[in-house]
C-alpha cells in the first residue's frame, strides 16, 4: 500500500543543483547521493510525518496467541495501533499504547478492552500483546491500526522528494550541511552543550536544525487547536506490562 499524504514534485537533483551554486568551489558530484540519502533519513525520522505512514493488513488475533509474526517488510515504529472488534455492528475500535518491549505472558488473557499495549519485538520480528486475547464463539478481534514506515532509500538523485514542495528549503538545508561536512568546511557547524545541558547548534547544521523544527511545528499545528486535557495527565497510572507510566 503506498504511504498516506502528499508527495512533492521536486527532484532531490533540483536541491543538488541548488546547493552547489551555494558552495561555489566545493566539488559535490561524489557527495551528492549519499548527502541525500542521509538528510533523507534524518528527516525522515524526525517526526511522524504524514507522508511517512501506512496502514498495516488486519490481523486477526487469535485464542491465546500473544505474538504475531505479520510484520510488513517496511515496518519502522507503531503510531496509532489499535484493536477492533470486527463480529459487531458498527465495529467496536479500541487504541493501544505502543510499548518499546513486552514480556511474554503465560497465565492472563484479555478482551478489547484489557488488552492495552502492543511491542514490536525486533529479535523476533513480530507484535505481542501485553495479553494474549481471550476468543470464543462468535468473537472477532483485529490487530490494526497506523505505522511509520523504514525511510526510502535514495538510490540516484533523480528520485522525486516524498514530502510536499513547500519543504524544500529544509532539505536544500541539510544537503548544503551535509556538503560542508563532507568537504570538512568549518561553515558545517557543529552541536555543544551548554551549562544547563541543552543542546546549542552552530553554523548550517544549526540552521537544518532549526529548518526541521520550523516543519514540525507546521505539520503538528493542527494540536493548538485542541483544548481537551492531555491523555496521560500528571500523576495518572494504568498497571501494564509493557510500560511505566508517571506516577
Amino acid at each position: 500500500m503506498p504511504a498516506l499524504g502528499p508527495q512533492g514534485t521536486y527532484k532531490w537533483s533540483d536541491v543538488c543543483s541548488t546547493a552547489q551554486q551555494l558552495v561555489h568551489s566545493i566539488p559535490v558530484a561524489p557527495l551528492q547521493l549519499y548527502a541525500c540519502d542521509q538528510v533523507n533519513a534524518i528527516i525522515w525520522k524526525t517526526f511522524p510525518w504524514r507522508w511517512t505512514l501506512n496502514s498495516i493488513t488486519p490481523i486477526t488475533l487469535l485464542n491465546g496467541v500473544q505474538d504475531y509474526a505479520s510484520v510488513p517488510a517496511d515496518f519502522w515504529k507503531w503510531v496509532n495501533p489499535r484493536i477492533t472488534r470486527t463480529d459487531v455492528t458498527p465495529p467496536q475500535n479500541q487504541p493501544l499504547l505502543p510499548a518499546k518491549h513486552i514480556e511474554i505472558e503465560v497465565q492472563r488473557q484479555g478482551g478489547v478492552n484489557t488488552i492495552h499495549n502492543v511491542s514490536y519485538e525486533p529479535t523476533n520480528n513480530c507484535f505481542r500483546l501485553d495479553l494474549a486475547p481471550q476468543i470464543s464463539g462468535s468473537l472477532v478481534l483485529q490487530l490494526n491500526g497506523d505505522y511509520q514506515q523504514l525511510p526510502t532509500k535514495i538510490t540516484g538523485i533523480g528520485q522525486v522528494i516524498a514530502h510536499p514542495d513547500s519543504y524544500f528549503q529544509v532539505c536544500l538545508e541539510g544537503v548544503l550541511w551535509m556538503f560542508y561536512r563532507l568537504a570538512d568546511d568549518p561553515r558545517a557547524g557543529t552541536i555543544s552543550i551548554n551549562r544547563p545541558g541543552d543542546k546549542e547548534s552552530a553554523g548550517q547544521w544549526g540552521v537544518f536544525a532549526n529548518a526541521l523544527e520550523d516543519m514540525k511545528r507546521m505539520e503538528d499545528g493542527a494540536d493548538d487547536m485542541q483544548t481537551r486535557y492531555p491523555e496521560n495527565p500528571m500523576g495518572w497510572g494504568r498497571p501494564s506490562t509493557g510500560c511505566i507510566w508517571p506516577i
